[in-house]
């Protein structure tokens, strides 16, 4: 399952860049349409996009590990049949392109979309046979309980409230912390692009530093569904991710850890974290080192 889980984590990534890219078109039309904002005019449409195609080199590599399906004939045209549907919405999208879009810079926005729309496709149908192989495994009972979704995550709760010492949450600053709110003075000032993208990189930070001084914390409680080792990109060192899922609150939690934790799929575990930067102070009645 953790296959399925860290393919459907990846396709975030070109859902993203798409609506990075639309963004950029609705401000060039904005300023095409002669509207004269302060904040439009410093944001650079052309930049974003630019970042866009520049990712490309990813998300082609995305879509070449995921171009084979490893299923049976039969798997795969259940599979064809399941997302027939993207096939004619990508058929429409390709039509109002051809029609509608003259301008260059929209034209290469929409050439990167229809890119990240392979991407979504291949990856998605990865995803549906890396799910119907696990149906057929010895964790089939898991499944037929309510699945979790990605938007579980995203979410933001304040219930049950957490009354934390200022000590402990102290405890769990970092050193990137530090750094971001030092420079964030400046960085606000700044208003080209580049200023912008680096505030919203650093948001969960500072939302990390606010909750300090006014105290926001909550907790979730649910049971483990599944432990993934993940290494650091440059570096071969291990750490893991514990999925904790709330089926009853649909909420669902990944708490990063250090050390392997010895903790068996199901087992009850409560996670105290920021409300809003969700960032994890300590595990109710476990000793773990959190990440």
């Amino acid at each position: 399952m953790s296959g399925y889980r860290n393919l459907r984590e990846v396709r975030l990534v070109p859902i993203v860049l798409i609506f990075l890219n639309l963004f950029a078109v609705v401000i060039f039309y904005l300023k095409k349409a002669g509207l004269n904002y302060n904040w439009l005019n410093v944001i650079n449409e052309t930049d974003f996009i630019n970042i866009g195609t520049f990712l490309l080199l990813f998300v082609g590599f995305l879509i070449l590990t995921n171009i084979k399906v490893e299923a049976t004939e039969e798997v795969s045209d259940f599979i064809n049949k399941k997302l027939s549907y993207m096939n004619y919405l990508n058929i429409i999208y390709l039509i109002i392109v051809l029609i509608a879009v003259r301008d260059k810079i929209v034209m290469m926005a929409a050439f990167n979309i229809e890119v990240y729309l392979l991407a979504i496709y291949l990856t998605t149908r990865n995803m549906y046979a890396e799910r119907l192989r696990y149906v057929k495994g010895e964790c089939e009972h898991v499944l037929k309980k309510q699945e979790s979704s990605v938007w579980w995550r995203w979410k933001i709760w304040i219930n049950p409230y957490e009354k934390v010492k200022f000590s402990e949450r102290l405890s769990a600053i970092k050193l990137f912390d530090i750094i971001s709110i030092i420079i964030v003075a400046s960085i606000f000032s700044n208003r080209s692009v580049d200023g912008i993208i680096f505030l919203l990189l650093i948001i969960r930070p500072i939302a990390f530093i606010l909750e300090l001084i006014i105290p926001v914390q909550t907790s979730i409680c649910g049971i483990c569904t599944d432990i993934v080792e993940k290494s650091e990109s440059k570096s071969s060192r291990i750490y893991y991710a514990i999925y904790i899922t709330d089926y009853e609150k649909k909420r669902e939690y990944i708490l990063y850890v250090r050390d392997y934790p010895y903790i068996s799929s199901g087992q009850k575990i409560t996670v105290v974290h920021g409300a809003i930067s969700k960032r994890a102070i300590y595990v109710k009645e476990m000793n773990l080192d959190i990440r």
